[in-house]
């Protein structure tokens, strides 16, 4: 599909496509926010089997006003649905953050952004629309839709001084960063992204150990893709605790000018012990206020108020944000003739199928 202007404001890119991808890329590449999650890059290293990845601009005057970033699914590609030949399809935002964002701090122009990104979804056959929302409102653009809340995230504020940043850890925190400084753990930041295999093979030892879903299994090769985009557009960062050379702990950490992310990452649960995670994570920080960042993301945990969200707490105990989502139905006849769809196939194929209402959209549940 080429690049083709849905209303006169709003343009359209496929991501798949490369000439598209570098209109896209060079749009970003001159925006104020720089969410790394909004990156074609990103979105093509991330990208799931049936998952195409899309963009929207917002003009006015041919000057960007609003970006928008994210994943196109045709429901046709899913037989369990029953859909047949009917043209569906459904939005969902990129692992992370997403939604649309201003260009820049002097961007306007939500309502023409609605009104002309509805025209782009009737075009599409959009039905739903899932967002995963950003933490921060800076850029973010506000929509006519409830948003709710899924869990909390954590962030540690990096506006302090390292002495105050130490004395703010949690004492256990303190005490696991100590107990690795004299286990003689070296932190390795690599910005030059000469590290990849390191970094791929303890990532993939731990989506093994923990039975990730095989959508995070990323091959190496696909890392060494991204990495362009590591040196480019300084997009982020790979971090390793070693010890004695053979690295122990790592991730991949993403950047934009106010914010690291902690992305994708692993350990050797052989040296766990040694508590190299807290030691990574403590290097990060340091290094980020030394480098003027605002905040380090740590993100949540798998479930509300688990055990990785304590761990992340535990870094900043002010630290924590309220992780929203919106769930949008733009169609409400073709969804629910997609739900009954996918209740008749089952029922057709002998199989039981139960809607979970805590399940967006309850097609795919």
């Amino acid at each position: 599909m080429r690049t083709n202007t849905v209303s006169s404001y709003l343009k359209s890119y496929d991501l798949a496509k490369p000439s598209d991808f570098e209109k896209y890329l060079s749009i970003w590449r001159t925006s104020q926010s720089r969410r790394p999650h909004d990156h074609p890059g990103y979105l093509m290293l991330m990208k799931s089997n049936n998952q195409h990845p899309r963009a929207v601009v917002y003009f006015e005057c041919d000057v960007p006003k609003i970006i928008y970033a994210f994943y196109m699914l045709y429901l046709q590609d899913f037989p369990s649905i029953g859909l047949g030949n009917v043209q569906a399809s459904h939005i969902v935002s990129a692992y992370g953050y997403g939604g649309p964002v201003f260009y820049n701090l002097e961007s306007g122009a939500s309502e023409g952004f609605e009104r002309a990104f509805s025209d782009y979804l009737s075009e599409n056959k959009v039905i739903s629309e899932f967002v995963r929302e950003d933490l921060f409102s800076t850029y973010k653009v506000l929509r006519p839709v409830e948003s709710m809340k899924q869990q909390e995230n954590v962030v540690v504020d990096l506006q302090r001084t390292a002495d105050r940043l130490w004395e703010d850890y949690k004492h256990s925190v303190r005490k696991n960063i100590k107990r690795a400084q004299a286990s003689e753990l070296q932190v390795e930041l690599d910005f030059e992204a000469k590290t990849t295999r390191d970094f791929v093979e303890v990532y993939h030892l731990t989506m093994t150990r923990t039975n990730a879903s095989k959508s995070f299994m990323i091959p190496e090769s696909e890392f060494v893709k991204f990495n362009t985009y590591l040196l480019e557009d300084q997009v982020g960062f790979y971090v390793h605790v070693r010890l004695h050379g053979e690295v122990i702990a790592t991730e991949l950490v993403l950047r934009s000018p106010r914010y690291v992310y902690s992305f994708l990452g692993g350990s050797n649960m052989d040296y766990s012990g040694l508590r190299p995670s807290d030691l990574l994570k403590h290097h990060v920080s340091l290094w980020c206020i030394s480098n003027g960042i605002q905040g380090y993301v740590l993100g949540g945990g798998v479930r509300p108020y688990d055990g990785i969200y304590k761990f992340k707490l535990a870094f900043d105990k002010n630290g924590s944000i309220p992780f929203c989502v919106q769930r949008l139905i733009h169609d409400k006849t073709r969804y629910d003739d997609a739900v009954s769809a996918r209740r008749n196939a089952a029922t057709e194929n002998y199989a039981s199928w139960i809607e979970n209402p805590d399940y967006f959209p309850a097609y795919f549940s």
